[in-house]
C-alpha cells in the first residue's frame, strides 16, 4: 500500500461564493494542489435555501468533464469554525470512484462565521492505494476496446473489466467478428455520454460516491441502461452511494429501489418512513395456485413380430391406443433396440409426436409393470420436472426374458400428472404476455414474454427496449438459429428440465448450447446437463470438452467417474478449464 497526504486550508467569505445562474446554490474554488499527474481542489457549494455547505475535493481534469476514473481509500478530516469550534469526520474509509472523492455537509454555515464574517475550514485528504484511468484516449493496452457514442464521444475501456462485470459486453465482444489488424469499435447507440461515464465509474471500482449530485431522472436512466446492459455490480454501486448520503427524504426512490432489485435501500427506506406513509402505500397481493392431479393407465400386450422397424434401422417401435387428458391425446409408444435386445418405453402425446411445438410442464410419478406372472419391475414415486416432448422413459432388461408362452410382453404403466399445464406455440395467442418469433425458416412461435425475459437477460432486454408503434404486433425476428435448436431451448425454458436427450445427437446439443451462451440462458444449460445426466453416462468422454466449454461441471464429474485409466493415460489436458483440471486430478488420484 501507498499512502499521500494533501492538506488545504481556506478562509472566505459567503459573499465571495459565486451563485449559480437560475440555482439557490453558490459555489467556491480553493487553489490547487498535485497528486498523481492530477491537480486536485477544493470545492465548496452552498445552498442558500437550506442553510448548507457541502465540501467537495475534486481534481481539475474532471471538473473539466475528461472522464477520469479514480479509485482508492480516502481518510480526510474536516475542521471549520470560529476558533476551532470543530466537526470532526476522522479516520472514515470510502472505497469511491467517483468523479469527485468524497463530500461531507457541514451544519448551518451560519453559525460558523467568525468576528471578520470569514468560514475558516481546513482540510486533510490522505489517498491509499490510489489509481486514475484516462478514458478518453486511445491505449496500448489490446485489451482495450474502443466506445464510439452517438454524441460523436470515444471511451478507450478495458474489455476485461466490461466483460468481468457486464454479461451484454462478454457476449458483444465474444460474438463479433473482426478482421485481422482491424480496430475493436463497438457502436453505443442512444446512451448518453454521461450515463457510460457514471456506469464506468461503478464498473472499474465497484462504488459511486456521491449520488447527490445526480437527479432522480438521471439516475434511473443510468440504472436502466444497467439493466439492459446486465451491470448487477454497477446498480450495487449505485444502491452503495445512495445509502451513503442521507436517507430521510428518499421515499420517492422507493418504486426505483424495488424495480432494480436494491433491497438494501428499500429497508433504508422502510425504516424511516412514517406511520401515514405506510397507511398511503397500495397493498401487495400474492395469488398462489394451487395443485391438480390425474392419473391414467396404460395396457398393453403385443408380440415382437408386430413391431414396425424403422426404414435403414436397427429399431422398431409400437404405438398403443390413445387416452385423452388436458387436451391431449396421450399414448405409450414402445422402441425395441435389436443389438441390444432393449426395449424403450415413453409416455408421449400425439400433437408432439405430429411436430407441433407442444410443451409440457408438471410432475410425474409413475409406475411400470411388465414381464410373464407379473415378474415386475416396478419404478415407483420417481419424481421428475420434465417438459420433454417425451415425459419420461425407461429401458428394460433384456427383452427376451419376459416373453410369455404366446411370446408376449405384458405392459402395465401407470402415470400420475402434478400440476400439468400444456402450451401450444405454433399458433397465436391473447394473452397480451405473448410475442411473436419469426425464424428464418419460416416458422413462427407465439411465446410467454416473462417465461423468455425470466430465463433470458437477451430476451429481457429485447423485449424491453425495442420499440413499436401503437397496436402494432410485437414480432422479432430470431436469425441463425434453427428450428429445433430454439424449440429444444423452450423446452428448457418452460419447465427447466429437458429428459430425455437420447435423440439428441452431439452436434444438435452442441449448436443448442451454443445459442444458450449467446442468449444467456444460463437456466437451459442446466437443463440440458441434467437431461444428460439422467441419461447412460458410460459412453460420454466424447462430450467432456463441451462440458467442460459450458460450464457443466456435474456432468465433467460424472464423466470423469466412468473414465478409465488407459482413456486419462491418453487424455489431452491442455484445453481445459481449471476446475475441469481439478475434478480430472481427483479422479486420477484413484488409479495412483
Amino acid at each position: 500500500m501507498t499512502t499521500h497526504k494533501i492538506e488545504f486550508a481556506m478562509s472566505f467569505n459567503p459573499g465571495e461564493l459565486q451563485y449559480l445562474p437560475n440555482l439557490p446554490t453558490a459555489q467556491l474554488t480553493g487553489e490547487p494542489k498535485q497528486f498523481n499527474d492530477l491537480d486536485w481542489f477544493v470545492k465548496l457549494v452552498y445552498n442558500a435555501p437550506e442553510d448548507s455547505l457541502s465540501v467537495y475535493c475534486i481534481n481539475k481534469q474532471v471538473d473539466d468533464g475528461i472522464p477520469i476514473l479514480l479509485w482508492g481509500d480516502y481518510v480526510y478530516c474536516l475542521t471549520y469554525g470560529e476558533d476551532m469550534k470543530e466537526a470532526k469526520i476522522n479516520g472514515n474509509i470510502l472505497n469511491s470512484v467517483s468523479s469527485m472523492a468524497f463530500f461531507c455537509t457541514a451544519p448551518s454555515i451560519s453559525a460558523h462565521l467568525n468576528s471578520e464574517n470569514q468560514l475558516k475550514l481546513n482540510l486533510q485528504v490522505e489517498f491509499a492505494r490510489f489509481q486514475s484511468y484516462r478514458l478518453d484516449i486511445p491505449s496500448e493496452d489490446p485489451n482495450t476496446v474502443h466506445l464510439k457514442l452517438d454524441c460523436g464521444k470515444d471511451l478507450y475501456v478495458s474489455n476485461m473489466i466490461l466483460s468481468h462485470h457486464s454479461p451484454f459486453f462478454a457476449n458483444m465482444f465474444k460474438y463479433t467478428q473482426f478482421k485481422e489488424e482491424e480496430p475493436r469499435v463497438f457502436n453505443i447507440h442512444r446512451v448518453k455520454y454521461t450515463t457510460v461515464c457514471m456506469i464506468l465509474h461503478a464498473l472499474y471500482g465497484l462504488d459511486i460516491y456521491p449520488l447527490r449530485c445526480t437527479t432522480p431522472e438521471q439516475l434511473h436512466e443510468t440504472l436502466t441502461t444497467c439493466d439492459q446492459w446486465l451491470c448487477d455490480s454497477a446498480v450495487r454501486a449505485m444502491e452503495s452511494g445512495i445509502l451513503k448520503a442521507d436517507s430521510g427524504s428518499l421515499e420517492h426512490l422507493l418504486g426505483m429501489a424495488d424495480k432494480f432489485r436494491m433491497f438494501n435501500l428499500v429497508e433504508d427506506i422502510a425504516r424511516n418512513m412514517t406511520q401515514s406513509t405506510f397507511k398511503n402505500m397500495a397493498s401487495v397481493f400474492v395469488q398462489l395456485s394451487a395443485m391438480t392431479t390425474h392419473k391414467i393407465e396404460f395396457a398393453m400386450s403385443f408380440n415382437p413380430g408386430e413391431l414396425q422397424y424403422l426404414p435403414n434401422l436397427p429399431t422398431a417401435q409400437l404405438t398403443g391406443e390413445p387416452k385423452q387428458f388436458n387436451d391431449l391425446d396421450w399414448f405409450v409408444k414402445l422402441v425395441y433396440n435389436a443389438p441390444e435386445d432393449s426395449l424403450s418405453v415413453y409416455c408421449i402425446n400425439k400433437q408432439v409426436d405430429d411436430g407441433i411445438p407442444i410443451l409440457l410442464w408438471g410432475d410425474y410419478v409413475y409406475c411400470l409393470t411388465y414381464g410373464e406372472d407379473m415378474k415386475e419391475a416396478k419404478i415407483n414415486g420417481n419424481i421428475l420436472n420434465s417438459v420433454s416432448s417425451m415425459a419420461f422413459f425407461c429401458t428394460a432388461p433384456s427383452i427376451s426374458a419376459h416373453l410369455n408362452s404366446e411370446n408376449q410382453l405384458k405392459l402395465n404403466l401407470q402415470v400420475e400428472f402434478a400440476r400439468f399445464q400444456s402450451y401450444r406455440l405454433d399458433i397465436p395467442s391473447e394473452d397480451p404476455n405473448t410475442v411473436h418469433l419469426k425464424l428464418d425458416c419460416g416458422k413462427d412461435l407465439y411465446v410467454s414474454n416473462m417465461i423468455l425475459s425470466h430465463h433470458s437477460p437477451f430476451f429481457a432486454n429485447m423485449f424491453k427496449y425495442t420499440q413499436f408503434k401503437e397496436e402494432e404486433p410485437r414480432v422479432f425476428n430470431i436469425h441463425r438459429v434453427k428450428y429445433t435448436t430454439v424449440c429444444m431451448i423452450l423446452h428448457a425454458l418452460y419447465g427447466l428440465d429437458i429428459y430425455p436427450l437420447r435423440c439428441t445427437t452431439p452436434e444438435q446439443l452442441h449448436e443448442t448450447l451454443t445459442t444458450c451462451d449467446q442468449w444467456l440462458c444460463d437456466s437451459a444449460v442446466r437443463a440440458m446437463e441434467s437431461g444428460i445426466l439422467k441419461a447412460d453416462s458410460g459412453s460420454l468422454e466424447h462430450l467432456l470438452g463441451m462440458a467442460d466449454k459450458f460450464r457443466m461441471f456435474n456432468l465433467v464429474e460424472d464423466i470423469a467417474r466412468n473414465m478409465t485409466q488407459s482413456t486419462f493415460k491418453n487424455m489431452v489436458v491442455h484445453p481445459f478449464s481449471i476446475e475441469t483440471l481439478r475434478v480430472l486430478m481427483r479422479a486420477m488420484q484413484g488409479y495412483l
